[in-house]
C-alpha cells in the first residue's frame, strides 16, 4: 500500500530562432542559431510513505517479529517515508549556431559538410536547493560527523559545515559538458554516369541531447534538502500495521547533511557532479535503386553509438570480508561464510549519470 504523492509539474519554454540561407552556382549555404529558456517547476506536497506487505496472510495479521513466531521478519517486509523540502524552481539555457554547406562538386556528387555549436545548460534551482556527491572525495576511513563530499549549488542559503563544497553555479554539480561541438559530413553520389537509376548516399554526424528536468529533480531526494527512510527484512522486523516506520520519527529542521563514519549505515541517493549532456555518433549508408518507373527499391545501414548517456548506477559493489582481505578492519568470518563489507562507509552510493 503508499498513500497518495500529489504533484504539480509546470513546464515552460520561450525561444527564438532563425536561419538564414544563400546560393550561389554550385554552392548552398545555410547559417542560424537559436536561443531558449526553459522552467520547470515542481510542486510536490510530499511523496508520500508505503508499506510492503508480501501476501493477503501478511496483511492480515500485520504483526512484528515478536508476536507472528517468524523469528526473523515482521509481516511488514518493508517500509519508506520521505520528508524535507521538496520543492524546485528549475531553470535553464541553451543556445545554439550552425553553418551548413551544400557544394555541388560536378553534376554526379554533391558534398554536405556541416558544424554546429551548442552551449546546453543543465537546470539550476532559484531555491538553492539543487544538491551532488562527489564519490572521489569520500573519505575512507572517516571519523565520526564526517562530511566529505557533498556538494552544494552557489546559492545555497546559510553557512556550509566543514567538508561540504560549494560549486560555482546553480545547478549543483561541477557543470561540465555544456559547451559543445558537433560536425556533420555527407554526401550523394550519382554512381552510374549515365544513368541517374542508382545512387549512393552516406553521412556521419554527432549529436547531443539536453538532459532531462527529471534527471536534475534527482537530488530532490538527496541531502541536505530531504531525508528517505528505507527499511526492509531484517532491518524492520519491529514494524507492526499500526507503527510501520521506525520510532522515534525524525523532524529535521532542513537543510539537514547526514555525516557518516566507518560504521554508517545509510545510502546516498545522487546525481552524479560530473552529469553532462549524452553524445551520440550516428552514421549511415543507403543506395535508392530505381528498378523502373514506378518502383523504387533502397537498401541502407544506419548505426549510432554513445557516451555520457543517462542511467543509474550502484558504486558501492558489497566485498567479501575474511581475516586475509580486511575491507574497512572487517575481517571476521560467520557461520562459515565471509562477512559483506563495502569499500565505503554507505550501504548503497547510486547516482545518476
Amino acid at each position: 500500500m503508499a498513500s497518495a504523492f500529489p504533484r504539480t509539474y509546470t513546464q515552460d519554454t520561450y525561444s527564438f530562432s532563425d536561419i538564414v540561407s544563400f546560393a550561389k552556382g554550385a554552392h548552398a549555404l545555410k547559417i542560424g542559431g537559436s536561443l531558449a529558456r526553459l522552467e520547470e517547476n515542481f510542486d510536490f506536497a510530499g511523496l508520500g510513505s508505503a508499506a510492503q506487505l508480501l501476501s493477503w496472510p501478511d496483511f492480515l495479521l500485520s504483526l512484528d517479529v515478536l508476536h507472528n513466531d517468524t523469528g526473523m521478519y515482521s509481516n511488514v517486509f518493508a517500509s519508506r517515508d520521505v520528508f524535507g523540502l521538496l520543492n524546485r524552481e528549475l531553470t535553464g539555457w541553451e543556445s545554439a549556431l550552425f553553418v551548413q554547406h551544400s557544394y555541388r562538386i560536378r553534376p554526379s556528387l554533391t558534398l554536405n559538410l556541416g558544424l554546429r555549436y551548442e552551449r546546453l545548460g543543465q537546470f539550476g534551482d532559484e531555491l538553492g536547493r539543487n544538491s551532488s556527491f562527489d564519490v572521489k572525495a569520500i573519505a575512507h576511513s572517516p571519523p565520526s560527523g564526517c562530511l566529505d563530499g557533498y556538494i552544494v549549488a552557489s546559492n545555497f542559503p546559510g553557512n556550509l559545515p566543514p567538508g561540504v563544497l560549494r560549486a560555482n553555479n546553480t545547478f549543483g554539480t561541477y557543470g561540465e559538458g555544456q559547451n559543445t561541438i558537433a560536425p556533420r559530413i555527407g554526401f550523394a553520389w550519382q554512381v552510374l554516369p549515365r544513368t541517374s537509376q542508382l545512387a549512393l548516399r552516406r553521412g556521419y554526424g554527432i549529436y547531443y541531447s539536453r538532459p532531462t528536468g527529471q534527471t536534475s529533480a534527482q537530488s530532490i531526494l538527496g541531502a541536505p534538502s530531504s531525508v528517505s527512510r528505507v527499511s526492509t527484512g531484517l532491518a524492520n522486523a519491529v514494524a507492526t500495521f499500526e507503527a510501520p516506520f521506525a520510532q522515534p520519527l525524525r523532524t529535521p529542521s532542513f537543510p539537514e547533511f547526514e555525516p557518516y563514519s566507518i560504521t554508517t549505515k545509510s545510502t546516498v541517493n545522487t546525481l552524479a557532479p560530473r552529469f553532462c549532456p549524452a553524445m551520440v555518433h550516428q552514421f549511415w549508408l543507403n543506395t535508392p535503386l530505381e528498378v523502373k518507373q514506378t518502383w523504387l527499391l533502397e537498401t541502407g545501414y544506419v548505426g549510432a553509438g554513445g557516451t555520457h548517456l543517462q542511467r543509474l548506477r550502484s558504486q558501492n559493489q558489497a566485498l567479501d570480508a575474511s581475516p586475509d582481505n580486511p575491507i574497512n578492519g572487517v575481517t571476521v568470518e560467520h557461520r562459515g561464510e565471509h562477512w559483506i563489507a563495502s569499500t565505503y562507509p554507505w550501504n548503497s552510493l547510486r547516482l545518476s549519470s
